[in-house]
């Protein structure tokens, strides 16, 4: 690549960073005006909001009491009853430190999510089409469809930025071969996993189908295929080490939830055709069924481009990793069987959830898998994006 590409690819890249801050800023307002008094729903983000602050003031003085919120005294470890955003809290650390406001640093992180979001899913349809306006699209689609703005008082579930930066990295990785993008995904997902817990898991899922697809369609050698396994073995023993107070309150409060629980937090099929109450279609929807809220709700615009898009792309190879994630993530939304209503005409026989809740460590521990549908959404953005 020559310097003039290459600045001219900085200059688009720019421009695009510059389109997701300004449409934060719309999206978000007035929150750029309050950002330390104004709040979207006067519930988590109170909660979310403590426990960065917690975390803030701990990094530096006390960091080996990190885990000791204090909650539910006497009992020891109580960061681990919650998702721990330490990510989060760092990112936010020098401005809460500065104007000694504690809530900037939920404000702060909200315009992060929104901001990063977008501009990392771009970068990541950018490089798999090589098309500005493509990776432009799926960015605003993904992040500020009406499925992403549901969350924003579930801070926890709206900074999901980290997975498509990973999924840049690894497109990086597959075009250069160069080791140092092999680490950096591995890092991306240190910094997810120690914000969520739930969408380090999703990470993982994401980025195994496509390492596999990759590998299937021999796009990534066995020698490659060995370096993403080793640092994965490294970030695991490191996440082993840190989250030990997880592990000790799973011990000694069984920590968990009844297959029962799971069901309930699950989405349902007809639930991704019903527009929730900040889609301009609610009002309508709802003088034909009353039933709200119904949270699996994607958006209009990205559910019909997704679906069209499926129809003419899901022969083309380059399509197949971001359709698997997209059905990967709707399947798991499901929970452990299958809902055309709200735990009505269930299907008994087990979904793909059923198997992970029983098998695979630390799945009993979450409660809704309505969330997976972010992932179905992220897959959707990225289809959009090559179509």
């Amino acid at each position: 690549m020559n310097p003039g590409d290459l600045s001219f690819m900085k200059t688009k890249h720019g421009l695009s960073l510059l389109i997701f801050v300004s449409l934060t800023v719309f999206v978000t307002w007035p929150l750029i005006l309050h950002p330390v008094s104004l709040t979207v729903a006067a519930k988590d983000e109170f909660h979310l909001s403590y426990l960065m602050n917690w975390n803030i003031y701990s990094f530096t003085p006390k960091l080996n009491n990190i885990f000791q919120v204090p909650f539910f005294h006497p009992l020891k470890d109580t960061l681990a009853f919650s998702d721990p955003l330490f990510t989060s809290s760092f990112l936010a650390l020098p401005l809460v430190k500065i104007f000694q406001q504690p809530f900037l640093a939920y404000s702060f992180n909200v315009f992060l999510a929104f901001i990063l979001n977008g501009f990392f899913t771009y970068l990541a349809v950018y490089q798999l089409s090589k098309n500005w306006s493509a990776g432009l699209i799926s960015g605003i689609l993904f992040s500020f469809s009406v499925g992403r703005i549901d969350t924003l008082e579930h801070l926890q579930v709206l900074i999901m930025y980290w997975l498509p930066l990973g999924i840049y990295c690894f497109l990086k990785f597959t075009s250069s071969r160069k080791n140092y993008w092999a680490l950096l995904l591995v890092i991306c997902w240190l910094l997810q996993i120690f914000n969520t817990v739930f969408l380090g898991y999703v990470y993982i899922f994401a980025l195994s189908i496509f390492t596999l697809i990759y590998f299937w369609q021999k796009q990534i050698t066995k020698k490659m295929l060995l370096v993403l396994i080793k640092y994965f073995i490294l970030a695991l023993v490191i996440v082993a080490i840190i989250f030990q107070p997880y592990f000790r309150v799973a011990r000694t409060w069984q920590a968990g939830r009844s297959i029962n629980d799971v069901f309930a937090g699950s989405s349902y099929f007809l639930e991704y055709f019903y527009p929730t109450q900040n889609s301009r279609l609610a009002d309508l929807a709802e003088k034909i069924i009353i039933k709200h809220p119904w949270p699996s709700y994607l958006g209009a615009i990205v559910s019909i481009l997704g679906l069209l898009t499926i129809v003419k792309l899901w022969r083309l190879p380059q399509a197949w990793a971001p359709l698997s994630i997209f059905f990967t993530g709707l399947v798991m939304s499901f929970g452990p069987y299958f809902q055309l209503i709200k735990q009505k005409l269930s299907i008994p026989l087990p979904l793909p959830y059923w198997f992970t809740y029983y098998l695979i460590p630390g799945f009993k521990s979450m409660r809704v898998p309505q969330r997976w549908s972010h992932l179905a959404l992220l897959g959707l953005a990225l289809l959009i994006g090559l179509g």
